[in-house]
């Protein structure tokens, strides 16, 4: 019989809209609980005034920016 062996992973987690984070933080969590680490957030359309960015724990980038 083999080993399951484990390696540690990394990801650049994308989306078409950050807001509040929640979605994005939970995508993030479940990277880290299966032992990989996000390198980055990729999203399409910011609502920055929502400071959803600031719950990630990577950096985050996007092209569009929505005012309030």
């Amino acid at each position: 019989m083999s080993q399951l062996q484990t390696r540690k992973t990394t990801d650049a987690d994308s989306s078409d809209l950050i807001a509040t984070g929640g979605s994005a933080a939970a995508a993030g969590e479940l990277i880290a609980k299966s032992g990989g680490k996000t390198l980055e957030y990729l999203f399409i359309i910011s609502l920055p005034f929502l400071n959803g960015d600031k719950k990630l724990d990577a950096p985050s980038y996007w092209l569009i920016e929505a005012e309030d």
